[in-house]
């Protein structure tokens, strides 16, 4: 296997520069090559990593970030072939943690070794809030309602200040302000082209990762199985919403309880026994999106499927 010489490095500047001058370090101490390239923001590091990507003037592409910065640069990526390395200078990590990378140094030594395996590209398409067609890819979590309620809150300077000194801890807090206004929107769910589901839900949520900030929230879902995992919350009360989170904490059992249905993309998910290629949701009103954990506005409609043809080839550690 080539030995990788030039790494393309591409960061969010609002996150631990500590820890990334730590990595570069040790990156040029083993003799690598750096280009580290500064991102201004979500649009810019899909620029900045399509302009790193698009020449092959780089071995390996790193994105420095948390999940919405991976979300970014995995949309900038010209070239799916690149290996694809990651800092998680996030929160969460989710994407990060879900390929054994739990902190700076297991991502350093896994990126020095540079070993790879190919992962799913989750696809969604979405229209969105100017009324355009909109496709993106994502690789850990997507989904709408609740959750995405919830993300969008962190934008707020107060929460991303706490996000920074309380971490993963700010979630169950945000959780339960946002269930104080809880809402449910009527949606029309489509698998294959066919109704499988109408009716009011909490939230639906898409899975490549089987924990979501620390809580278990997919225990089938897999990284390069080919499939989705769904989870989908229905109309149900204050009470039993916090009590359905409380217990996706503790295991999966979350999965027995009448408000919710979970259920996968592969071929034993559905009655005919055939495979879901895509998911479809339709809403009377707009609900608020998110992709990796990045609230993306507000859609009236949104398909969920597996990117066929393209894998990621990241870096994972062993």
């Amino acid at each position: 296997m080539k030995k990788t010489k030039r790494i393309g490095i591409v960061f969010n500047p609002t996150k631990n520069m500590k820890s990334l001058n730590k990595a570069s370090e040790a990156f040029k101490n083993k003799g690598f090559e750096l280009d580290i390239v500064k991102s201004e923001s979500f649009d810019d590091v899909i620029v900045q990593t399509q302009k790193l990507t698009q020449n092959s003037s780089i071995d390996m592409l790193i994105i420095a970030g948390g999940d919405g910065t991976v979300l970014a640069g995995i949309n900038g990526v010209v070239s799916f072939g690149i290996p694809i390395g990651i800092l998680p200078l996030g929160c969460s990590n989710d994407f990060a943690n879900s390929l054994g990378i739990q902190d700076i140094d297991n991502a350093i030594s896994a990126i020095i070794k540079g070993k790879t395996k190919k992962v799913d590209l989750g696809e969604a398409c979405f229209i969105g809030s100017k009324g355009i067609d909109k496709k993106m890819y994502f690789c850990s979590t997507a989904g709408i309602g609740f959750i995405s309620s919830v993300l969008k809150m962190e934008r707020k300077p107060l929460i991303a200040l706490s996000k920074k000194l309380i971490k993963d801890a700010v979630w169950p807090l945000l959780a339960f302000y946002q269930a104080l206004f809880l809402r449910h929107r009527k949606v029309i769910i489509s698998a294959n082209d066919i109704e499988i589901f109408s009716g009011k839900i909490a939230l639906l949520e898409v899975c490549k990762v089987k924990k979501v900030g620390g809580i278990l929230s997919a225990p089938d879902a897999e990284l390069d199985n080919g499939y989705l995992d769904f989870c989908i919350f229905k109309e149900t009360t204050l009470f039993r919403l916090l009590y359905s989170i409380f217990v996706r904490a503790l295991s999966s059992s979350y999965r027995e309880l009448e408000d919710v249905t979970y259920f996968s993309s592969g071929p034993t998910s559905s009655q005919d026994n055939a495979p879901i290629e895509n998911l479809h949701i339709k809403t009377e009103e707009r609900m608020p999106l998110h992709l990796n954990g990045e609230y993306l506005g507000e859609c009236s409609e949104v398909g969920f499927s597996v990117c066929n043809g393209y894998q990621l080839n990241m870096v994972y550690h062993a």
